[in-house]
């Protein structure tokens, strides 16, 4: 039997072979019942998407059924569920009904579907079974079933979850809905709504429990508890140590959960279980621009030196114009939870058209955070630099009280898609060899991200930044402080630093600068985008900018690639005020990560 099984279907793939039919369209063809499914009286196209979703009729056409029989059977159930989608959008007065044409090729299954008015909530109620215990109760629009709305299944489902979330952030730990009433009233096509709440008993934070641990002092963990044992419970809190958590960058995994109960002393248990990430990293870059050439950075980090959060972090930098050697130290918990300790120090050795330096600095910083994403910082500096600018060569001996501010609201380092970035700088500086020489050195730069349609993909991202050098000349401040323009990470189409004043074309640097920046992404697929930008802006040499000087533009496309690590980006820029004998006629920058 197997033999002549074997012969027949080799048989038949040979004939289908012959007629261009596929073996597996014949084989179907004479076991089952070829059909065509319409969904006819819905014009909206997601209620259309919703119904074939759940339709066994629409989902399995090519699984033929043996016989009208068994076809009409999948047909008839699919009215019973096409009931429950429409009552589950509103529509409570529908009708469906199905016609099978089996005269016609194929068959023709036809689902009149009459949705019916749609009906909308009126009267949403909410009871407290112990009317003793004081409960701020979320309104009928913050639970959203707003009167005059279509009275949808999934708005009734979600507002129960805020209910008891909002019952829970109240320190009631175990609400339940003991009862749900939905009345529907045909004559005025009005959908009531009543909860009937058991808020159970109310609760304090107990005892936190940390499991998971390998390196990280639980200390750590501990710290960052919003909360202190004996608090009122509010659930909210719970997913604000995750983030806390998180944000130490030391755990890969956090849960949270609470007991089911109460302990004898009327507390609530909290278990918080961790996963450790790898504490140790190094990283890689390269970048490379016409104006600048090529360029590289490798970095290692630890960021648990002694178990308690501490980061060390190690960068050589290396290219045509600048090579360094970076480091910082951060301490956590310095004094305050929210405060910390950085110490950092550079040795760099650049060679620019602007000027020639060697430079030693370090730094001492205690930074604070003031609320969520919001950092103040302030410390003490010193500086020491050989600068060589044309032909003459001066030496500097500085220090510095720098301070910072910043505010990051957006979603990511490398590729953000909303939000935004401040950050703002101010040092003033002092000549440590007694000459009586200082200035302050003052920039502020902002970037904002709007996604401006989902599909497709397209963002608008904007970028501001200005500074300003006051108390001193231009001669009297190191040509390596001085502010400069133009460059990948500055105006595009334009050299590196070939932006302000110049002697010839050399640049001399300014007291001041303003750039602004304007780019419209486009994402392709999921791993490529092009981008459009115009750049614009110059360093001035007065203490402040000066409008009636030129401002610079330039303009041009971008490629990206999006990895893992961030995009892989490709701009070409234009010089939009082309200066003879100065500017090229375009210039090109490959690197990782967006422009800002």
């Amino acid at each position: 039997m197997k033999i002549l099984c074997s012969v027949a279907c080799r048989w038949f793939a040979l004939l289908a072979l012959l007629i261009g039919t596929p073996f597996h369209e014949i084989a179907t063809a004479q076991t089952g019942i070829q059909y065509d499914v319409v969904i006819q009286g819905v014009s909206e196209s997601s209620l259309v998407k919703d119904l074939q979703s759940v339709s066994d009729t629409y989902g399995l056409k090519e699984k033929f059924p043996p016989t009208m029989q068994l076809l009409r059977y999948r047909a008839e159930k699919d009215t019973e569920k096409f009931t429950k989608v429409l009552r589950a959008q509103g529509y409570y007065g529908e009708k469906t009904r199905v016609a099978i044409d089996d005269k016609s090729q194929p068959v023709q299954v036809v689902f009149k579907v009459e949705p019916g008015p749609r009906y909308t909530f009126k009267t949403i109620s909410t009871n407290v079974k112990d009317k003793s215990k004081d409960l701020a109760l979320p309104s009928p629009a913050e639970l959203g079933l707003i009167s005059g709305e279509p009275a949808m299944a999934r708005a009734v489902i979600d507002a129960q979850g805020t209910l008891l979330g909002r019952i829970k952030d109240q320190g009631y730990p175990f609400p339940k809905i003991q009862e749900q009433r939905v009345v529907v009233d045909h004559r005025t096509r009005h959908v009531d709504v009543t909860f009937d709440v058991d808020p159970g008993p109310p609760a304090r934070f107990g005892a936190t429990q940390f499991s998971g641990l390998q390196s990280v002092n639980e200390e750590v963990l501990s710290r960052k508890l919003p909360w202190n044992k004996g608090d009122k419970f509010n659930a909210s809190l719970l997913p604000k140590l995750r983030n806390n958590l998180t944000d130490t960058k030391l755990f890969s995994i956090v849960r949270i959960d609470y007991a089911e109960e109460l302990d004898k002393d009327g507390l609530l248990p909290i278990a918080v279980e961790v996963t450790e990430r790898k504490h140790r990293s190094v990283r890689a870059g390269a970048a490379w621009s016409s104006d600048e050439g090529f360029g590289g950075k490798v970095t290692w980090e630890h960021r648990n030196l002694f178990h308690n959060g501490e980061r060390l972090y190690l960068g050589i930098v290396a290219s045509q114009i600048n090579q360094a050697l970076e480091g910082i130290f951060e301490r956590p918990y310095f004094f305050r939870d929210d405060q910390s300790l950085a110490v950092n120090f550079a040795i760099s050795n650049e060679t620019t058209d602007a000027y020639d330096s060697q430079n030693i600095g370090s730094a001492l910083l205690i930074n604070r955070k003031i609320r969520e994403k919001m950092e103040l910082g302030a410390g003490l500096g010193f500086r020491a630099s050989k600068v060589k600018q044309q032909g003459e060569t001066e030496e500097f001996t500085l220090f510095y009280l720098p301070a910072h501010f910043a505010w990051d609201t957006s979603d990511s380092l490398l590729d953000p898609t909303r939000g935004g970035k401040l950050n703002v700088r101010l040092a003033p500086y002092f000549d440590a060899t007694g000459s009586g020489s200082s200035f302050t050195k003052g920039f502020l730069v902002y970037s904002h991200y709007f996604q401006l349609f989902d599909s497709p993909f397209v963002l608008f991202a904007g970028r501001a930044a200005i500074g300003s050098i006051v108390g001193a000349g231009r001669s009297g401040i190191p040509a390596d402080l001085r502010f400069y323009a133009g460059g990948g990470g500055s105006i595009r189409g334009y050299a590196y630093q070939k932006v302000g004043p110049l002697d010839g074309d050399t640049p001399l640097g300014g007291r001041s600068l303003l750039e602004l920046s304007a780019e419209l992404r486009f994402k392709i697929t999921e791993t490529m985008g092009f981008v459009t930008f115009l750049d614009g802006g110059t360093a001035f040499d007065a203490t402040y900018p000066n409008f009636d000087e030129t401002i610079r533009w330039g303009a041009g496309p971008g490629f990206r690639y999006y990895t893992p690590i961030g995009p892989l980006r490709l701009d070409v820029g234009f010089p939009l005020n082309k200066r003879p004998g100065i500017d090229s006629n375009y210039q090109i920058y490959v690197s990782i990560g967006q422009a800002f």
